[in-house]
């Protein structure tokens, strides 16, 4: 596409608050305390051009897509300070994808600068957006203030309008509300603003290398563990036309063990899914999980921002996904260990009415601090006349509940012969680290770094539900 010179002139104007109503092109886009022109538009094969002159180390845009460069006055007219920049913009269009600016080196001047009352600045601002996208609109969020009413859209071509087809977008399904029945592979979910569909899921020795090839400092899953990448197509349906952001934090994994993993610390490979999307906008991408070796009928569950249970789907990447309830109880509590001079023997299990705990092995001494210190370096040596003890348990969720339960460290104390409660430090724990999210039925084993009194004897393990106000759940089970 070739570039284009100044606007030409001004074409009526929309108030600007709306894809539908922007701006028009070659007008200012005005607010209360800013004032945006868009001076000259490159797009194309001219815009890379212009980058690959502006740094070698600038890459070609991926397959399908292109680079935008606005350069743009701005006018802020407040009262105040304000920063502006090219963060300060989003470009969206036909496909009602919003992108953000582009993360490589712009040519000069970069628009960044920080303005008073009636202070300028001007600059270029550079975008990637794919090669078929049409009717530009540039939206102005000043402030990083992701408050829809502050938002405002300014038209960079003739006739960029986009409105959407408010008919076309689905109505909400109730496929794939529990895990005893997710959405089969390749069938699509709705829930509140989004339509969502696992489109592929690769596995095993593939997975891993194609996670390790996207980015040279992935590590490796840990053992017994392996990678899983899911490609999920999602789709905007709201009824509201604003952005709105999806990606990683809305999708985890789970199984057949009912445990709730939690997405590794990884560089998904490219495309992943890291999209802000308008209504009817949709985009595909790759997310990067992991789960143990042992797990089966595994599923994708999709969280909205929404914490009702009830928005919640979940989207089978195994063919035979589904977890049938548990019996109810799992298991009935017990009274073994709920007063402190009675507590759970060395080994034995703690029933409560949430869960089952038992102590599996205990560190104290020097031997604590060594696997400390081997966690992190940062990790700092006890305070004056305590001691670590590391403590390694199983745990068992066995409630009735159809949420998945938290349990780590900080569920856990320590009580000893000199009858005070040690909290445990804050610091990284020895690996595996106990922290795992359970459907009823799923099992952890892991360590937690606690304290006592140096040499304090009788030391006994506090656990106590962090919602528990009549102190039914407190079980104490002995470390020695």
């Amino acid at each position: 596409t070739p570039a284009t010179g100044p606007p030409p002139p001004p074409e009526s104007a929309g108030e600007g608050r709306g894809r539908g109503t922007p701006f028009g092109f070659g007008q200012t886009l005005d607010t209360d305390d800013w004032r945006i022109e868009a001076l000259e538009i490159v797009r194309g094969a001219a815009a890379w051009d212009l980058l690959r002159e502006a740094s070698r180390f600038n890459d070609p845009a991926p397959e399908n897509r292109e680079y935008v460069l606005v350069n743009l006055a701005a006018t802020y007219t407040g009262d105040a300070e304000e920063d502006i920049s090219g963060f300060s913009f989003r470009i969206t269009g036909s496909s009602g994808q919003a992108d953000r600016t582009a993360f490589l080196v712009t040519i000069e001047p970069e628009l960044r600068a920080t303005l008073r009352a009636d202070g300028q600045t001007s600059g270029w601002v550079a975008f990637e957006v794919a090669t078929d996208e049409t009717r530009l609109i540039l939206m102005f969020d000043p402030g990083f203030s992701f408050d829809d009413a502050s938002r405002r859209y300014l038209a960079l071509e003739p006739d960029a309008s986009v409105i959407p087809d408010w008919d076309a977008l689905p109505v909400e399904t109730r496929l794939g509300r529990s895990r005893a029945d997710p959405a089969p592979p390749g069938d699509t979910v709705t829930s509140g603003a989004w339509e969502v569909t696992v489109v592929e899921a690769v596995r095993g020795e593939v997975a891993l290398q194609s996670v390790i090839e996207a980015n040279s400092f992935n590590d490796p899953p840990p053992e017994d563990n392996e990678f899983i990448l899911v490609r999920i197509r999602a789709r905007n349906v709201s009824r509201a036309d604003v952005p709105a952001d999806i990606g990683v934090s809305a999708f985890r994994l789970t199984g057949a063990e009912a445990v709730l993993y939690t997405s590794p610390a990884v560089v998904d490979p490219d495309p992943r899914l890291d999209f802000v999307l308008f209504p009817g906008g949709s985009a595909e991408g790759w997310l990067t999980f992991q789960s143990r070796l042992t797990d089966s009928g595994l599923m994708v569950r999709f969280a909205p921002i929404s914490v009702d249970e009830d928005d919640i789907r979940f989207l089978a990447i195994d063919p035979d996904a589904g977890v049938p309830s548990p019996p109810d109880p799992l298991v009935e509590p017990t009274d073994v260990g709920v007063e402190a001079e009675n507590p759970v023997p060395l080994g034995d299990t703690a029933a409560t009415d949430g869960w089952e705990i038992q102590v599996l092995e205990v560190v104290r001494g020097d031997d604590a601090l060594k696997m400390a210190t081997e966690a992190s370096q940062f990790n700092d040596p006890p305070d004056s006349d305590m001691e670590y003890v590391q403590v390694r348990v199983r745990v068992r969720d066995v409630s009735d509940s159809t949420a998945f339960r938290s349990i780590s460290v900080f569920s856990f104390k320590i009580l000893g012969d000199r009858a005070n409660i040690w909290d445990p430090p804050f610091m990284t724990q020895p690996a595996p680290v106990l922290s795992a999210d359970l459907y009823p039925g799923g099992v952890a084993e892991g360590w937690m770094t606690l304290q006592a009194g140096e040499g304090e004897t009788g030391l006994r393990l506090l656990y106590e539900s962090f919602f528990d106000f009549d102190g039914s759940s407190r079980r104490y089970l002995a470390l020695e």
